[in-house]
């Protein structure tokens, strides 16, 4: 009902043009438009699809990702778990590519030593997850790429101690 209503424009509007403190605030309205209650023992809240389209759409993703950036611990706990949310709630890897498109994966990455740990291991979570070793390497070489590199591990000349296998001798 919220989100039919006529808050949003002015919610998305404050998100890319109002001080901190208020686009922080707008954040947390614009995020919990996008998941279901919590009910019971259920602890991670299903992203609402067509909320969370609609928000992307209208480009909040960009306000996100400054709260990632901020020095604000609060504001960048935030923005992670808006940028999680999009991550896993988008399917097949929209997700994952507007999430780069708009520089998301740098923001994660400069968290990835940053002296919060709940901060950091956020940020390297989502980063290791989502846009770990393999990300686009089959946009980048073609598909069937992945099966070519994992199969190269089975022929090859190495004995199995020198592929990490244990040998009994």
């Amino acid at each position: 009902m919220l989100f039919c209503s006529e808050v949003l424009s002015p919610l998305l509007h404050l998100m890319a043009t109002a001080v901190f403190d208020v686009r922080k605030e707008v954040a947390y309205a614009l995020g919990n438009l996008c998941v279901t209650p919590m009910v019971g023992s259920v602890r991670i809240p299903e992203p609402i699809l067509e909320h969370l389209t609609v928000l992307i759409d209208r480009g909040c993703l960009l306000g996100f990702i400054s709260l990632v950036r901020s020095p604000d611990l609060e504001a960048s706990r935030l923005g992670l778990q808006f940028l999680e949310l999009v991550l896993r709630g988008l399917p097949n890897g929209q997700g994952t590519k507007l999430v780069e498109k708009v520089d998301g994966i740098a923001a994660m990455e400069a968290l990835e030593y940053h002296e919060n740990v709940e901060l950091r291991n956020m940020a390297n979570e989502l980063t290791d997850r989502y846009f770990g070793e393999d990300y686009g390497i089959e946009e980048e070489y073609g598909p069937g790429i992945m099966e070519v590199v994992k199969g190269a591990d089975d022929v090859s000349d190495y004995p199995p101690w020198r592929k990490g296998g244990i040998t009994n001798s």
